[in-house]
């Protein structure tokens, strides 16, 4: 599996940068879905699994950007809600089709894919 992702990383590494994105915050853009308004930086953090200011870090890359947006919850101002612009939502679109067009997993037919995700669900427990 590590050398699956080594490969998937090393063939997406160049659509990333033209996004002038490194892997890590290309990553973090697409843990940000366009339907969620209410992602808060805990849960960037525990995605990303690292700490909450290595989060800041990187949401402040993708905010300097143009990809990502914080807000303050009206309901609690010192918690922030990290959303995507439209910007952003264009590169993560942008991201998503490099990713499907390097992806070895994107030449399995839908039955070995359907496989592979089963196989996946198993390792997962």
């Amino acid at each position: 599996m590590q050398e699956l992702a080594l490969r998937i990383n090393e063939d997406f590494l160049p659509s990333a940068t033209r996004e002038g994105l490194t892997l890590v915050t290309a990553h973090a853009l697409w843990n940000v879905y366009p339907d969620r308004t209410d992602l808060t930086m805990s849960e960037v953090a525990a995605q990303l699994r690292c700490n909450a200011s290595n989060a800041t870090f990187i949401v402040t890359q993708l905010e300097a950007r143009g990809f990502v947006e914080r807000t303050a919850d009206p309901a609690d101002g010192r918690r922030k809600f990290v959303g995507l612009t439209a910007e952003g939502v264009r590169a993560r679109r942008r991201l998503g089709r490099a990713l499907a067009s390097v992806s070895p997993l994107g030449r399995l037919t839908e039955d070995e894919r359907a496989l592979f995700v089963g196989i996946l669900d198993v390792l997962r427990r």
